[in-house]
């Protein structure tokens, strides 16, 4: 069980401040992506671990390397998929949900890094058209249909109540990660290395289920926009058709 979870998670085994792995957590903690997205590449190199594969990708993009961040978490995906039947049920759904997130933080890089389409040529002006009849004007009832009745868009409100539910869920558990690793009791070396580990371990579930409540939220926000444009369109009628 504890080799499975050191294969799997960023760093779990404590390590002096000059560690390559200590020195990529702490550039990725300051907001040096960049060097941080080189410092986890090269452990990946050496280790194969796809813990590490998964942090360059975090690192890419929050640096704004959108292609880059994009294939870095194509290749944690694959490398992933293959080590979940070798798993326990426990870490199995770890990894599923840092999987999950994976996929979305890569098709949101994708569709960032897709060029814009260059604009249509403007088609030639068509000719004038004749002259319309005269209006006749006929008496109306009303010249505005009154407005529909609001509905409450169940997709939006699911968007947003799960999507919140799931940031306030992944901030608690990075906030607590923190303090279970800060406060580690100085007993035995064992039991003290299992306590970081455990900490590291509930960290990345933070940051996964983080991820996948913005990207919840990201939609219920995209989902509410559209619903609000679409519903202050006002439907006009002629009278008498």
């Amino acid at each position: 069980m504890i080799g499975l979870l050191l294969t799997l998670a960023l760093g779990l085994a404590p390590a002096p401040a000059a560690d390559p792995q200590t020195s990529a957590e702490s550039a990725y903690a300051a907001g040096e992506y960049d060097d941080a997205a080189e410092r986890f590449g090269a452990l990946y190199e050496q280790t194969e671990d796809p813990a590490h594969k998964y942090a360059q990708a975090q690192a890419l993009r929050l640096a704004g390397r959108d292609t880059e961040a994009a294939d870095a978490y194509e290749v944690f995906i694959t490398r992933a998929d293959a080590l979940l039947p070798t798993l326990d049920e426990e870490t199995q759904a770890t990894v599923t949900l840092m999987i999950g997130n994976a996929e979305v933080q890569a098709r949101g890089c994708r569709e960032r890094a897709t060029p814009e389409r260059e604009p249509e040529p403007t088609p030639e002006p068509a000719p004038e058209p004749e002259p319309p009849p005269p209006v006749v004007n006929r008496p109306a009832t009303s010249d505005v249909l009154p407005p529909a009745p609001r509905r409450v868009d169940a997709t939006a409100v699911t968007l947003w109540t799960t999507g919140g539910v799931a940031a306030v869920v992944g901030a608690v558990l990075v906030g607590t990660a923190s303090a279970r690793a800060a406060g580690t009791p100085m007993g035995s070396h064992d039991q003290w290395v299992e306590e970081r580990t455990r900490a590291r371990l509930q960290q990345q579930v933070g940051f996964a289920v983080l991820g996948v409540g913005g990207a919840l939220l990201t939609g219920a926000v995209l989902r509410t926009v559209i619903v609000k444009r679409r519903r202050s369109q006002p439907v006009r009628v002629r009278a008498g058709l």
